[in-house]
């Protein structure tokens, strides 16, 4: 049985009043004229200014590189539309895109995110990352070490924390 509690935030009229966020980076950000318009379909962007320019676009383009099924669920979805389209270019990259395409003809984004699933080439995202080098927000190095169990016992043991055992 659930508490009172637990059954009020359960309730969607107890739910914390739904938020648009804009950029964390933005605030430290110069701000110019937008970019030209470009639909976020397209794949010719402006290219990043490098880091010793210190100005950036006045919207953040956020690349979605993942495949289809996780950058359309339900939960990124709800994710993405709590960014302020302002502040946002939202660049869903594709699975005909990642899968076929190399990753010098990849658009050109600001801020990745980048999640491995069955049939993901995790190296042409880390490839893309080497090459344009934007802001990555989950680390790439990390989802190889966790696609292998040992590595990932051998982590947190590194880190102190007690594993089931198990063989090495």
């Amino acid at each position: 049985y659930l508490s009172h509690r637990q059954k009020t935030n359960l309730n969607p009229n107890h739910l914390p009043p739904r938020r648009l966020l804009t950029s964390p980076i933005r605030q430290s950000m110069s701000t110019l004229p937008s970019p030209s318009s470009t639909s976020s379909k397209s794949h010719q962007h402006e290219p990043r200014p490098s880091s010793s320019d210190h100005t950036f676009p006045s919207r953040v383009r956020l690349g979605i590189c993942a495949m289809d099924k996780k950058a359309r669920s339900k939960p990124m979805s709800e994710i993405l539309s709590r960014l302020d389209d302002a502040h946002f270019e939202i660049i869903f990259f594709g699975d005909e895109l990642i899968l076929r395409a190399d990753v010098s003809s990849w658009p050109v984004c600001d801020v990745l995110i980048a999640f491995h699933s069955s049939g993901y080439p995790l190296d042409k995202a880390e490839k893309y990352v080497e090459m344009r080098q934007p802001f990555v927000l989950n680390d790439l190095k990390m989802q190889r070490i966790l696609m292998d169990r040992r590595k990932v016992y051998d982590l947190l043991e590194e880190s102190g924390i007690d594993v089931p055992r198990h063989i090495n």
